[in-house]
């Protein structure tokens, strides 16, 4: 009897851990490629406010995004990423858009690896990185240097045509 209730248990959290992955495809779809006209809704907004539904749109945006990425750019199979959390998929996406990762490898921590070492190496990851690194990976070239938070740049000075200005999380790069 005490056997039945574990089994039990990881059968609804295996449920609710998939859930949102599950989702992501039907939610791709209606975002997507589906004329929700069809189904009856005016818009995106509607049909994931619709009782039916019921979830709301940044939710629905990202699980849908997340499908969009992993299944129809990258070619993953779907099958092959239930079981990975949301969290971890999301994270993983942000790596590969920021640091350009191999996603790959990423997709397989995601899978494997505990949540304490999934965080760890996600840490170490991006300890290792310099903001000159996350800018070539977004694809900004040239010279910058890094102008610290606590300094007192006048905003005048920072909106000269003769250089570019980069603000990424809370930093300010100015190219030099």
């Amino acid at each position: 009897m005490e056997e039945m209730k574990v089994n039990d248990a990881l059968t609804v959290f295996s449920v609710w851990r998939n859930g949102e992955l599950l989702a992501s495809e039907s939610l791709y779809f209606a975002k997507y490629t589906t004329s929700l006209h069809d189904w009856g809704y005016d818009s995106f907004n509607q049909f994931c406010a619709s009782p039916e539904v019921d979830v709301s749109i940044r939710k629905a945006n990202t699980l849908a995004d997340l499908y969009k990425f992993f299944v129809v750019d990258c070619k993953y199979d779907f099958e092959e990423l239930i079981g990975v959390s949301v969290a971890r998929l999301k994270k993983v996406k942000k790596l590969h858009d920021d640091l350009d990762v191999d996603l790959d490898e990423w997709v397989s921590n995601a899978k494997t690896l505990s949540s304490s070492d999934f965080v760890t190496m996600v840490n170490e990851l991006l300890c290792k990185k310099t903001p000159k690194d996350i800018l070539r990976a977004k694809g900004i070239r040239g010279r910058y240097k890094l102008i610290p938070a606590s300094s007192q740049v006048p905003l005048e000075k920072l909106t000269s045509s003769s250089f570019r200005v980069f603000l990424d999380n809370g930093a300010i790069y100015v190219e030099s």
